[in-house]
């Protein structure tokens, strides 16, 4: 398989699976995943690509995976600080991590 992200959305098109990508669109340091990072999801919550270490993989998959089920873009932010309750497309987490950065994924 490919590791150029835009091939492998057409190797999952051409075979026909369900896959999400997620793209990094801002971070506040530190964080290791940085905009412009980019991962294919599929239905099977596999990763191909960046999208950051393990406190944010968990959710980007878990929100990928649901973009994948109900078929709608989704942005999603975690962040230390963040108290807010998701409403539609945009989903909060807390970011669970102690380094204090915080991260925004959009999803599709």
């Amino acid at each position: 398989m490919s590791t150029n992200i835009f091939d492998l959305i057409n190797e999952y098109k051409d075979v026909s699976e369900p896959s999400a990508l997620a793209v990094i669109v801002s971070r506040q340091a530190p964080t290791s995943g940085k905009p412009g990072d980019k991962a294919l999801i599929n239905s099977r919550g596999e990763v191909k690509g960046w999208i950051g270490g393990g406190c944010t993989k968990g959710i980007v998959i878990k929100e990928s995976l649901a973009a994948i089920a109900d078929q709608k873009p989704r942005i999603v932010i975690i962040d230390p600080k963040e108290t807010k309750e998701s409403t539609g497309d945009v989903k909060y987490y807390k970011m669970t991590c102690q380094s204090g950065g915080a991260v925004e994924v959009y999803i599709e």
